[in-house]
Parts: structure tokens; C-alpha cells; sequence
């Protein structure tokens, strides 16, 4: 009797078990094709079919770039048990996302029975479809290029690896893979970057180096007097900031240790810093967490920063800037930072630093900053990111603009704030240079 009963429990449970346990599965969906219409959008076509009830919802859920924000989209369907619709990512305007960016997607599905089923992930490259790309990888470097570049290719993978032996090796980050995106000319990069909103701007400015840390990857222009090696190294080792300090970062650190991982700041910085140092003109530093709006003044704040970067590193040691970078991702800032690793203010260390370079004594008292902070660029990726915002490079210290171009800087230089990386951790970084 007690043997009838078991089974007779063992049949029923058997019967009542949801569909789904015995294998078959009765939702079956997939992508089918992956158009890519640079620079506006990319089309995402998909299929599903249910056995069991009419399919209710198609969703796309994305990820653009590394993450970690996911991101969702309907596919609009007329209900049956088969299905077929498509969604369109925005990547151009106020929706811009880099070319190069990874895009990460998959499928969930549900019938009107309740089943549900999730697809596998899936990778797609959003290329800039305008030329036939080419690359070169070492460990976790990936250098595109095209048109015959491979020698200048080769040029930025070596200035790629320095950059992550000098800043990822210190910052103790140097394992995060990133792509450099390089470009032959003015007009190819500039069709490769977010247009700019005024028409001015459009005609005066060139971005010659960008980095977005959302989709781990940098933009470099290889045209100018020293090339696309040192436009490389700069932008690089803002991703290496960005990924060991996070977004809250000043703009003296931040650009201050772009310019340091360069081979040589450049002439036009080191006379700023030095016509600064002469004319008792230097910037109060607590002032540089944004720039200056004046392009004389922004060379000259990138010139100091970069030696502000140099003091800190030369006489206190790379262990205590990961440390300073460590402090402030974990959102104690740079003002806690500096008093608990280097046991100084933000004002103490620009007396000392002043005090390397010759440059005269200094009240801090009744001194107010100066620097004026400039407007955020459009939005980046799909409408859930927020804005990020534009640290722009100084002219002079790389030489990455066409080589017709004289050297002077437009500065635009903000520090993505801590913002970005709660909602998507997008972040920019720019190098500009006004057209002659």
C-alpha cells in the first residue's frame, strides 16, 4: 500500500512539472541580422516562436561598450506564434556612440502562458563603415587602422604598451583591454566624432585625440609634428586614470598625468609653465579642477599641472599616486586623499610645489580660484546615459592636429563627474585644436 501511494505521488508531481524541466523548451528566438548604418544607427532584426501561446514581447537588451549599464528596447511585434520586428539603436546626435565600441546583446522573450526564455549573449563590432579596417593585438591592446597605416599602427601599439607599463603599471591597472582607433586625416576623423551643436565650433575646432572610457577606447588623429604616438599615450593614460580614480577626478590630476606619460610635455607648455613661474602668474591649483576659458591660460594650466604630476611622482613615489587614485575611486576625494597619503592640503601642496620650481612664496588666505568651467557635451550611447562631460586637451603637447594647423589650443577641459558612473560610466576625453 505505502508502494501505491509513492507512486501514485510521483505520477501526479510528474504531471503537474512546468513544461520547461522536460527539455523542450517551447520558445524558441534569435537575432537574424545586425545591420550597421554608421554613423546613425544600428538595425537589430529578430525572429521568435512560441508552441505553447501567442509570443507577447520581444525585448533587446543591450550593452554598449563595457558596461555596466543594460539597456532595453522593444521590438514592436503584432502577437502570434511567430514573430519578426526589428529595433534600432540610435548611435548618431545626442545618441552618438564611437566607432569601435563593442555592443553586446541578446533577447528575452515572453508567450502569452507565461513562458519566458532568455537567449545567449551575443558581440557586435560598430565600426566606422567609411574604410576597411585593419588590426594589430598585443595582450590587450587593439590598434585599428586603415589605408596603408600599418607603420603609424605600429607606432601607436608601441606607444600603447609604454603607456600601460608607465601609467597601468603604476596605476596597477595596466590589464584592462582597450581599442585606439586611428585616423589618417582631419575630415575622416572629424566624420568619426559627435558633431558639434553650433555652427562656430564646427568650423573652428579639431579633436585631434579623444578618449571614451565607456567604451574603453581612444580616437587619435595621426597627422602633426610628433605624430600619433604622444596623442596615443595622452589619451590612454586618462582610460588608466579613469579606471583606477573613477570619474570624480580634478582636471589638474587627471590631465596632469595625461601630459606625464607622454615622452615630452611640449615646448609650448614647458615655456607656459615657465613664462608662469617668471611673471608670478601661475594658477592657484585648488582653481584647476576645471581650466581656465582662455586659451593662453589653458596652456599654461596644462603646463602646470603636468609638473604639479611630475613633483608628486618624482618626490613622493608612484606607490602613493595609486594609493591618491585608489582614495578617491573609493569617493573620498582628492582634498581626503592628499592629507591622509601625502599628509598635505591642496593649497600645502602647491606652496611646496611652488617652492621646486623657483616660482615666489604665496598667501592662500584671502585667494579666491579663477577657473572658469565650460559646458558638458551631448549625451553619449543610448538616452538612459546622462551626459558625459568634455576634459579637452591643451594644445602644443603632442602635435596630433594637421600639420597645417598653427599651435594654439581651444580649452575645454571639465572632469566627468561622478554621475556618469552610476548611470553608465561614460566618460570624455578630448584633445582640440582651433582650425587656421
Amino acid at each position: 500500500m505505502k508502494v501505491f501511494r509513492l507512486v501514485l505521488f510521483l505520477l501526479v508531481a510528474a504531471l503537474s512539472w512546468p513544461a520547461a524541466a522536460s527539455g523542450d523548451a517551447p520558445i524558441e528566438a534569435k537575432v537574424t541580422n545586425v545591420e550597421n548604418k554608421f554613423p546613425e544607427e544600428v538595425v537589430f532584426t529578430a525572429e521568435a516562436t512560441s508552441s505553447a501561446a501567442e509570443v507577447r514581447s520581444v525585448e533587446l537588451r543591450l550593452v554598449v561598450g563595457s558596461g555596466p549599464l543594460e539597456r532595453y528596447g522593444s521590438i514592436e511585434i503584432s502577437p502570434g506564434k511567430q514573430v519578426r520586428g526589428q529595433y534600432r539603436l540610435k548611435t548618431g546626435g545626442n545618441n552618438y556612440v564611437p566607432p569601435g565600441t563593442d555592443i553586446t546583446y541578446w533577447l528575452v522573450v515572453q508567450d502569452a502562458a507565461g513562458n519566458k526564455l532568455q537567449t545567449d549573449k551575443s558581440l557586435n563590432w560598430y565600426g566606422d563603415t567609411r574604410f576597411q579596417w585593419s588590426k594589430l593585438q598585443e595582450g590587450p591592446v587593439t590598434v585599428y587602422y586603415y589605408g596603408g597605416a600599418e607603420s603609424n599602427a605600429k607606432q601607436v601599439m608601441q606607444a600603447a604598451q609604454d603607456t600601460r607599463r608607465k601609467v597601468g603599471g603604476m596605476l596597477g591597472t595596466e590589464a584592462q583591454p582597450f581599442k585606439v582607433m586611428l585616423y589618417n586625416s582631419v575630415p575622416d576623423i572629424i566624420g568619426a566624432q559627435q558633431p558639434e551643436a553650433s555652427e562656430v565650433r564646427r568650423q573652428e575646432l579639431i579633436r585631434a585625440g579623444i578618449a571614451y572610457s565607456g567604451p574603453d577606447l581612444v580616437q587619435v588623429l595621426a597627422l602633426g609634428s610628433m605624430g600619433a604616438a604622444d596623442t596615443a599615450r595622452h589619451e590612454i593614460a586618462h582610460l588608466f586614470v579613469h579606471w583606477s580614480a573613477g570619474s570624480n577626478v580634478p582636471t589638474w590630476l587627471n590631465e596632469g598625468m595625461a601630459v606625464w606619460s607622454q615622452t615630452d610635455p611640449g615646448a609650448e607648455y614647458r615655456q607656459a609653465l615657465q613664462n608662469g613661474i617668471q611673471t608670478d602668474r601661475l594658477q592657484l591649483l585648488r582653481g584647476l579642477d576645471s581650466f581656465p576659458g582662455r586659451s593662453d591660460e589653458t596652456i599654461m594650466a596644462y603646463g602646470q599641472s603636468w609638473s604639479v604630476v611630475k613633483y608628486l611622482i618624482d618626490s613622493y613615489g608612484p606607490e602613493k599616486m595609486r594609493k591618491l587614485m585608489e582614495t578617491i575611486k573609493a569617493g573620498d576625494g582628492v582634498v581626503k586623499g592628499l592629507q591622509e597619503i601625502y599628509g598635505l592640503k591642496v593649497d600645502g601642496l602647491d606652496a611646496e610645489w611652488r617652492k621646486s620650481v623657483g616660482a615666489r612664496p604665496r598667501s592662500y588666505e584671502s585667494v579666491v580660484p579663477t577657473a572658469i568651467s565650460l559646458p558638458t557635451i551631448a549625451p553619449i550611447g543610448a538616452v538612459e546615459a546622462p551626459p558625459p562631460q568634455a576634459t579637452p586637451r591643451g594644445a602644443g603637447e603632442n602635435g596630433s592636429e594637421a600639420i597645417a594647423l598653427p599651435p594654439l589650443v581651444v580649452g575645454v577641459a571639465v572632469v566627468a563627474v561622478a554621475l556618469l558612473l552610476l548611470v553608465g560610466g561614460a566618460a570624455v576625453f578630448t584633445l582640440t585644436r582651433r582650425r587656421a
